[in-house]
């Protein structure tokens, strides 16, 4: 039914349906009745089928490209169409099937790898806002049960509606990871708090996350050793803001204002050297 040919007595709702399918300008689906005016609820024509990656039976693939049905939403759920998603060391573990949530779930074919990403709001289940609809959001990946996961990974994703954070005009690419590494920093602060610990040591302090957590400590007074690997990495974490960067290669811990040579100390000088082979 085309949204021009609607009914015009007011009164006489609209079941479910589609719309106007030959119109570019009105294609959509009615998923609920409503009174006159009708509000749509889908704008877009939603594929039957998507392209995504998914666990590949073959252990060294780890991931293949593959034809999946569209997700439908389910109560409280969005359909969202995948605009950016980042790659997470826990997605790298999710894929290769070693990572701790699917001890949780019984996933069963296809499995979709995703923790989080960004995109656009096509779809709406039941119990859901109108006002979400078209919505430029960041979203995190959902269960879909206890035996599918509807993860980002793909052209289209089911989200959990509350933890949908609307971006408004902000990149796509720069909002797809605001949940992973942000709840994750968020957690150390918190352990490192209620511990009462003196300081945090991070490991991995070149990545997105150890940028993140130098801005946040400096935010919230808590001391951080960053250990890099490479003095490159250290100078850009300096411009950041962090007071105390290891570099166990060179075995310097670079402090504001200098940097103290550790060569001396309990720290083994060949901490990154590779073990000369025996011939």
């Amino acid at each position: 039914m085309c949204i021009r040919d609607r009914p015009q007595n007011p009164k006489t709702p609209i079941r479910e349906g589609k719309i106007c399918t030959g119109d570019s300008l009105c294609v959509g689906i009615f998923l609920k009745s409503y009174p006159f005016p009708y509000p749509i609820l889908m704008v877009e024509k939603i594929p039957l089928e998507m392209k995504a990656l998914v666990r590949s039976s073959d252990p060294a693939k780890v991931v293949e490209v593959a034809a999946v049905p569209v997700p439908k939403p389910d109560n409280g759920q969005v359909l969202i169409r995948v605009e950016a998603c980042p790659i997470n060391p826990s997605d790298e573990y999710f894929a290769a099937g070693v990572y701790g949530l699917q001890d949780k779930l019984i996933l069963k074919p296809p499995i979709i790898p995703g923790f989080e990403g960004s995109g656009v709001v096509v779809g709406l289940g039941a119990d859901v806002p109108a006002e979400l609809m078209n919505q430029r959001v960041a979203f995190s990946g959902d269960p879909h049960g206890k035996e599918k996961w509807s993860g980002s990974w793909a052209q289209y994703v089911c989200a959990d509606s509350k933890v949908c954070v609307p971006v408004g005009d902000l990149p796509f690419e720069e909002t797809c990871g605001l949940f992973v590494n942000p709840v994750t920093v968020m957690g150390f602060l918190l352990e490192a708090k209620t511990r009462k610990s003196k300081g945090i040591v991070h490991t991995a302090a070149a990545s997105s996350l150890g940028k993140m957590l130098v801005k946040m400590c400096l935010k919230e007074g808590v001391e951080l050793i960053n250990v890099v690997r490479r003095d490159a990495q250290g100078e850009e974490l300096r411009k950041l803001g962090a007071k105390h960067v290891l570099n166990p290669c060179t075995c310097l811990l670079y402090t504001s204002p200098s940097p103290r040579d550790l060569s001396t100390s309990r720290m083994p000088s060949s901490a990154c050297k590779k073990k000369k082979k025996k011939k």
